[in-house]
């Protein structure tokens, strides 16, 4: 059940802006674990990562830094 609140949390980021500047100024994982907890997440480092390894470039980037659009709309390839 655990990593489902690690799922959640990305979830929740995706559609809530002032989450996402807090996850903006999370600068480690465990600043991310901190800020899940204090809204009711619960999951392990190991859930944590394995979250972050399912999302695209594009989802991560946009979750890190959603006022910058990813490079790939910048350059063709």
């Amino acid at each position: 059940m655990t990593q489902k609140n690690a799922a959640a949390l990305f979830k929740a980021v995706k559609e809530d802006l002032a989450l996402q500047q807090q996850m903006q100024a999370a600068k480690n994982p465990e600043a991310i674990k901190k800020l899940a907890q204090e809204r009711g997440y619960s999951f392990t480092d190991e859930e944590l990562n394995h979250e972050i390894s399912k999302l695209s470039e594009e989802e991560l980037s946009r979750m890190i830094n959603p006022g910058i659009a990813p490079r790939e709309h910048l350059i063709r390839r």
